[in-house]
């Protein structure tokens, strides 16, 4: 086993940094689980190995069954152990519509980007600390 991987980081220009290696969560979704059924402890425990080796950024979407709350648990034990910070993970999610309702999305002009965002920004969610980027 690999005791130490130092991954390095990328940052972007608005200060916002995660590891070039994204652990992507497909494989655990309901779906896809290549067990059949997925040990979510030991998923977790798979979590604190990577995040104690560097590997901070997790990937998932909505569309993964079950992975956001599994990436949930994560966080909140990591928040128990009262040495927790907003920073120390990243989880980069994604909305999958349905592509017969794509040209019905609604974009919003904001002052703030200068350009097209999605709905939700609009609504304020990346102010409110559950959504602290919004891409497109």
């Amino acid at each position: 086993m690999i005791d130490k991987i130092i991954s390095s980081r990328i940052t972007l220009d608005n200060g916002y940094s995660f590891s070039r290696v994204i652990n992507g969560c497909w494989q655990l979704s309901a779906e896809h689980c290549l067990k059949g059924q997925l040990d979510i402890g030991d998923a977790i425990k798979a979590f604190h190995m990577l995040r104690e080796r560097g590997l901070t950024t997790f990937d998932c979407a909505d569309i993964y069954t079950g992975v956001e709350e599994i990436l949930g648990q994560f966080v909140q034990e990591l928040r128990a152990t009262g040495n927790y910070s907003h920073d120390m993970i990243q989880i980069h999610t994604k909305f999958v519509p349905d592509l017969n309702i794509l040209d019905q999305v609604d974009f919003a002009y904001t002052e703030k980007s200068g350009g097209p965002e999605p709905d939700a920004y609009a609504q304020g969610l990346p102010g409110s600390g559950a959504v602290p980027l919004v891409g497109l």
